[in-house]
């Protein structure tokens, strides 16, 4: 059985690192709604930020919508995982913390970043 393919109307979800991260991910939004002016997107990261402000989007932390397509742009979430996310969300103390304390249990790291990412 073929999976139905969404609807033009019905909004795509791109995820990416354009909630926070390089300039080269803060485009990845943009170039997307460029090449497919005729598709509804709405965007998700890590967490909820509104960019818009700064010539970003408003962002939705992933989970938060229901896409019934989700399209991954960018590739520093490609190799990350959920612990090194979760550790970029936070500032340079708290990161260092999180480090020192998580960095050689990746059970626990893992079980650290859940809540914080949602997961």
């Amino acid at each position: 059985m073929k999976n139905p393919q969404p609807s033009v109307s019905a909004p795509s979800v791109l995820f990416g690192a354009f909630d926070r991260h390089n300039f080269g991910d803060l485009l990845f939004p943009h170039l997307m709604t460029a090449l497919l002016p005729e598709r509804a997107f709405a965007f998700a990261g890590l967490v909820e930020r509104d960019l818009r402000a700064f010539g970003g989007h408003r962002v939705r932390p992933l989970g938060a919508e229901r896409p019934l397509q989700l399209i991954h742009v960018g590739g520093e979430l490609l190799a990350c995982t959920a612990w090194q996310a979760a550790v970029m969300l936070l500032d340079p103390a708290g990161a260092a913390a999180a480090i020192a304390r998580y960095d050689a249990d990746p059970v626990a790291a893992a079980a650290w970043a859940a809540p914080r990412l949602g997961t």
